[in-house]
């Protein structure tokens, strides 16, 4: 039993690490430029084990990074909400800007991988992440309208401004991604401090 056991851990722990090379591979590389051999090679495992595990290659191996990749971060993400929760305003703003990955899929290689393989994403995938953008932006609206409540901001269109602070976040994410600094003064600490008071600033409760 115990020796059961421990073939067990060892297959989820082979298949796991698998796993994060293919990652690695398909956020740094492309899914096209990523042969079969290179991600087993890796981790030193032959080709055949790696079927094994994922019987249709790294097509299989892709799906199940983006799916599972996402599900773990839907787990997390009341996690995360509380944890911004207590944060003074100014700060949750710094932090989603700043780690806008985080806020939407908790990985950033997971973010490469969707945004360079759009193509070959399947249609199942597509609306899961669909789903957990939308809950994201939902959360987000209702989070703006606590801090009115709470007297921090002025009653607004509390959509708007979410999907508008959210669109820059996702903007920055992407220059990020793609290596092309949109904004240049943007990605300065000192610039990010400026826009977020800017922002609070236009958001600010008329007291």
């Amino acid at each position: 039993m115990k020796e059961h056991n421990l073939r067990q851990e060892q297959a989820i722990e082979t298949r796991q690490k698998l796993l994060a090379s293919a990652k690695k591979m398909f956020a740094n590389n492309g899914y096209n430029a990523t042969p079969v051999r290179s991600i087993s090679k890796t981790i030193n495992v032959s080709d055949g084990l790696l079927y094994h595990y994922f019987p249709n290659g790294k097509k299989e191996m892709l799906s199940c990074l983006v799916k599972e990749g996402l599900i773990e971060h839907m787990k997390n993400i009341y996690n995360y909400n509380e944890e911004v929760e207590i944060l003074p305003l100014k700060d949750v703003l710094t932090k989603l800007y700043l780690n806008t990955d985080s806020f939407l899929t908790g990985d950033i290689d997971i973010i490469k991988i969707l945004f360079r393989e759009s193509e070959i994403i399947e249609i199942e995938e597509t609306d899961l992440i669909s789903q957990i953008l939308h809950e994201r932006v939902k959360w987000f609206i209702e989070f703006l309208k606590r801090r009115h409540l709470k007297g921090e901001i002025k009653d607004m269109d509390f959509e708007m401004a979410a999907k508008q602070f959210i669109a820059m976040s996702i903007n920055n994410m992407l220059g990020k991604i793609i290596k092309i600094d949109f904004f240049k003064e943007f990605s300065d600490s000192t610039e990010i401090d400026r826009v977020i008071k800017q922002i609070l600033l236009s958001w600010e409760a008329n007291l």
